[in-house]
This record gives structure tokens, sequence and C-alpha cells, in this order.
């Protein structure tokens, strides 16, 4: 839709679908072709997040449950989820072991 030489202003709805269908192209356009296996990848939003929080560093478990504003249980349910993707990998601490830190593996990252 072109919505510059039209009299009548978008809706909402109607913006929100433009954006949407030009981030779709975009992200499309600038994909490597080894990024194939994220678009066959189901990701929760809060796993995406997860993701997104370890990009930056590895994290203790009671900070990614923090963070994301959930219990410690919680946060560990949705690690082993990411961990069973192969995409989080949790590493204990050698001196506690009831310090856990998550990273991302290479498929993660």
């Amino acid at each position: 839709m072109d919505y510059l030489g039209d009299a009548m202003e978008p809706t909402r709805t109607e913006l929100i679908e433009t954006m949407a269908s030009l981030w779709a192209r975009t992200r499309k356009a600038m994909r490597p072709p080894h990024t194939q296996k994220w678009t066959d990848t189901e990701l929760t939003m809060r796993q995406a997040r997860a993701l997104m929080l370890l990009s930056h560093a590895p994290k203790r478990m009671s900070d990614i449950a923090a963070r994301m504003g959930k219990g410690t249980s919680a946060a560990s349910t949705l690690i082993d989820r990411l961990v069973n993707k192969g995409l989080v990998q949790r590493v204990e601490d050698v001196s506690d072991r009831r310090v856990v830190t998550c990273r991302l593996t290479a498929d993660g990252d």
C-alpha cells in the first residue's frame, strides 16, 4: 500500500500491517544463508528474551530470573527448554555447585 498519495489517513491496523511487512522483507533481505536454522527454531517470546539477555554475556540463573521478573524455578524451566534446543549451556561453578551460569552455545549465538 502506498499512503503518500492517498488523501485518507491509514488506520492503525493498516500501519501495523505495513510496518510488519516491511520489517519481514528487510529481515529476509539481510539474512545470511546460515541463519536459516533460526527460521526453523520455534521460540516463545520469553525464550527469545532470555537469548537476548545471554547474547550480551553469560549470566547467573538468579540474574536471569531477576531480569525476567520470574522466580528462579521458572527461569530454570525456561533455560531447560533452551538447553534442550541446544541454544544454551549451563555451567556449574566449581567452587559452589549452587551457582549456575548460563551462556549461549555456538548454535544459540
